[in-house]
C-alpha cells in the first residue's frame, strides 16, 4: 500500500509519523487481510479512534511491538529533544551557549525595549573553556545565577552566570553607565526581566 492510497480512502493527508504507524500495522497485523486490507486500514482509522491514544491502530501497533516513532522535534531555551508516539522525550541534547544567548537577546529586545534603550551593552561573555562560543553546549544540571554588581569605576553590571561543577562562570554580561538610583533601578529591572526570560 502506498501512502496516497490510504490518504485517498480516509480523505486527508497523513503526518509522517501517522503513515509510519499505519504502514507498520498494515504490513504486520493479522487483523489486516491480503484482500481488502487497504479498506480495512481506512475503516480502522476512520471509525476506531483515528490515531488518538487508545485507538485501534495504536493498540495494534503496541501489541505488535512497533519501533519508536519520532512524532516531532522540539526545542526549549536550554535543550533540543524528540517526542515519540508515546509522548516520551528522548534524544535530549543541550543547546549551544551562544545560541541561547541569541534567543535571550531577541526576547529581551522584543519584550523590554525601554531596558534596551538604557543598556550600554549586552554581550556574550563566556570565560575560559566557555569562551568557545560556537561549539560550547550549555552544561547539564548547572545552576543559573542572575545578579548585579556595581562597576569598579562607573555604572552597573548584570551578570548571567552558571555554577557548573563548583565553578562560577559569567556567560552573558549587561552594562549601564547610569549611576546612583538610576543605575540601581536599571540593574534591578534587568535582573527581573532576564530571570523571567531564562526561567530562573
Amino acid at each position: 500500500m502506498m501512502q496516497n492510497e490510504l490518504e485517498q480512502r480516509i480523505g486527508k493527508k497523513l503526518e509522517p509519523w501517522q503513515w509510519e504507524m499505519a504502514h507498520f500495522v498494515y504490513q504486520n497485523s493479522p487483523e489486516i487481510h491480503d484482500v481488502g486490507g487497504k479498506d480495512e486500514m481506512a475503516i480502522m482509522i476512520l471509525h476506531c479512534g483515528g490515531f488518538e491514544y487508545g485507538s485501534e491502530i495504536r493498540n495494534n501497533y503496541k501489541k505488535l511491538k512497533g519501533p519508536t516513532i519520532i512524532v516531532e522535534h522540539k526545542q526549549d531555551l536550554y535543550t533540543t529533544y524528540d517526542v515519540t508516539h508515546e509522548s516520551l522525550c528522548i534524544n535530549i541534547k543541550p543547546r549551544l551557549a551562544y545560541d541561547i544567548f541569541k534567543d535571550v537577546t531577541k526576547t529581551w529586545e522584543e519584550k523590554y525595549p525601554k531596558l534596551v534603550e538604557d543598556t550600554d551593552y549586552f554581550s556574550y561573555s563566556g570565560n575560559d573553556e566557555y569562551q568557545k562560543e560556537h561549539i560550547t553546549p550549555w552544561p547539564d544540571n548547572c545552576s543559573v545565577c542572575i545578579h548585579y554588581v556595581k562597576g569598579g569605576s562607573e555604572g552597573y553590571y548584570v551578570h548571567i552566570a552558571i555554577v557548573d561543577d563548583g565553578k562560577y562562570n559569567v556567560m552573558f554580561l549587561g552594562k549601564t553607565l547610569r549611576e546612583g538610583e538610576a543605575g540601581i533601578t536599571w540593574a534591578e529591572k534587568m535582573v527581573a526581566a532576564l530571570s523571567r526570560i531564562m526561567s530562573v
